[in-house]
């Protein structure tokens, strides 16, 4: 539990070292460097940003601190930084949080999102559900349901539904009440049997030694795997993605050429936002996926997204670099050559980027941030001019 814990804290933690470092210009209400579109969503990027006018659609936030206070957004709200405050809000749709101290206190009408390495939601909380996960944990407010995960958490809120909750420690406060079900995974027995109403599960986390034996096993097929066999295996791979990115290079410069120029000039003229979105879908569309399969209307759009989704994961290395990284070789270097071929040879620096540990799973997600958030700018766009189109009747 605690090492997927970690995973999931560490995986946000890159993606807002990728959003953070892109823009260090500080945003505060009123500045040029705020963006909004046709439909009324908020785009604020910056070193420290801080938001006090009211949203008419979505908020998307990021920077080292972010903060919004007294406000109302009446969509949803999107947050990623190292120190994510947000209080005293009125939020319409959900609320998405990562950071390294993300500290909540806000009226959501859906649900909370949460994951960061201290998350604290205060006693003016409320919402539908809430989902939280960090090292450490502190809940307070009112839910309809609360799944917490972390290494320790600090539960005292009032929940008219089921808890589940899986820390190594779990202290419950004075206020702690739930009305439905309790179920706690952990290291010892916090003993919660009058904070729930309903029935109370408790599975005790037992940490497994490894015995001597198991200790030298592994030693001796770790001494086995010789730098010559793992160097032969990464240049097969290597080989192998050269030929399967290029293929596909070229595929995208003859299907999707304008897509490819396009994604250049967006990342070009607004970077960050890009970056933002991206980010954001990463977070949200997994959630809209599960959200959709528990209907039976919703599970063909759950299947469609989740393919899509899985679409732009597998090709986001070639899309980036066939846009992007063209432009970034060819129109730097003042050479240019046939388009098909300055595609292919753009893309295969990913496929050697691809095979090199951690740099290139860092790369990789940096690539899906830049095709995903592409992909929804343009959908966002198309909706938008689609809302914008009038008609005007014919004069009889």
């Amino acid at each position: 539990m605690k090492k997927n814990l970690f995973k999931k804290i560490a995986l946000f933690a890159i993606m807002l070292g990728l959003v953070v470092t892109t823009n260090t210009t500080p945003v505060h209400a009123g500045n040029d460097d705020v963006s909004t579109d046709s439909s009324g969503n908020v785009f604020c990027s910056g070193n420290s940003v801080s938001w006090s006018k009211d949203v008419n659609n979505e908020m998307f936030m990021a920077g080292q601190s972010v903060s919004a206070m007294d406000i109302k957004v009446n969509g949803s709200t999107f947050v990623a930084g190292y120190d994510v405050s947000l209080k005293e809000n009125n939020v319409g749709g959900s609320v998405f949080a990562a950071g390294y101290n993300v500290t909540l206190g806000s009226d959501v009408k859906n649900n909370i999102f949460a994951a960061g390495s201290n998350v604290i939601l205060s006693e003016n909380t409320s919402a539908k559900a809430l989902y939280a996960a960090g090292a450490n944990v502190n809940v307070k407010g009112d839910y309809d349901c609360a799944n917490v995960s972390g290494s320790n958490v600090f539960f005292d809120a009032n929940v008219d539904g089921d808890v589940s909750i899986d820390a190594d420690t779990v202290t419950f406060g004075d206020n702690a009440h739930i009305s439905g079900n309790l179920n706690i995974k952990a290291k010892e027995n916090p003993e919660a049997d009058e904070i729930a109403e309903g029935n109370v599960t408790f599975e005790q986390v037992v940490e497994k030694d490894k015995s001597s034996d198991d200790v030298e096993k592994t030693v001796i097929k770790a001494g086995k795997a010789t730098i010559l066999l793992s160097l032969i295996k990464r240049i097969k791979k290597c080989i192998y993605w050269l030929f399967a990115f290029a293929l596909l290079a070229v595929v995208f410069r003859l299907l999707f050429s304008k897509h490819l120029d396009d994604a250049t000039e967006m990342v070009k003229k607004t970077p960050l936002q890009m970056l933002v979105t991206g980010f954001v879908g990463i977070i949200a569309v997994p959630f809209f996926i599960v959200i959709a399969s528990v209907t039976f209307i919703g599970l063909p759009v759950a299947g469609l997204t989740a393919v899509l989704l899985a679409v732009i994961k597998c090709t986001s290395r070639v899309f980036a670099f066939a846009s992007f990284g063209r432009y970034l070789i060819f129109d730097k270097l003042g050479k240019r050559f046939n388009p098909i071929i300055e595609t292919m040879l753009a893309v295969l620096p990913a496929a050697i980027i691809k095979v090199i540990p951690f740099v290139g799973w860092i790369v990789g997600l940096a690539c899906f941030m830049y095709t995903l958030g592409y992909v929804i700018k343009v959908g966002f766009n198309t909706l938008s001019k689609k809302k914008e189109t009038i008609v005007e009747p014919t004069a009889e």
